[in-house]
């Protein structure tokens, strides 16, 4: 939500903001994007881990969370991938930790 006093700014009362970028910052991103995509091949599952963590790294959430999901998708039977995945959905709070069960303390 935008305020109307200072439409660059979101209302401060949430966890996560949404915020335009400056044209300067979107062009280094995309030529970090460019050197990372020339890197690795887009539509293996390693490629896409390491651009959930760059765009985590720069706070592109929603970015972040696409990729992991592409990671995980492409290599279901990797379980760090699912562990880098769930680590990224606990860490901001969007999973919560399972509770343990009584059968596990034992």
């Amino acid at each position: 939500v935008l305020s109307k006093e200072n439409p660059r700014y979101a209302v401060e009362d949430s966890k996560y903001n949404i915020e335009i970028i400056s044209e300067n910052k979107a062009k280094d991103i995309q030529k970090d994007l460019a050197a990372i995509t020339q890197q690795g091949e887009e539509s293996s599952a390693l490629h896409q881990l390491v651009l959930a963590s760059y765009y985590e790294d720069k706070q592109l959430f929603v970015e972040a969370l696409h990729a992991y999901e592409k990671a995980v998708d492409l290599e279901p039977e990797v379980v760090e991938f699912k562990k880098a995945y769930i680590y990224f959905l606990e860490k901001h709070g969007i999973a919560q930790k399972p509770a343990k069960s009584k059968e596990a303390e034992k």
